[in-house]
């Protein structure tokens, strides 16, 4: 949710440093949801 806050108020007010750390912080959101994919995929599997 902060990284899409960040990204609306970087749309907002055309502040372009606001984008970039919203960008960043959503990739980061990205990677985690694929881990936590990954993690209930292999337990799934080990079940």
């Amino acid at each position: 949710m902060t990284a899409v806050a960040t990204l609306s108020t970087a749309a907002a007010t055309d502040v372009p440093s606001l984008r970039t750390v919203g960008k960043v912080l959503l990739a980061i959101a990205v990677g985690v949801w694929f881990l936590v994919i990954a993690e209930l995929a292999a337990r799934k599997v080990a079940n």
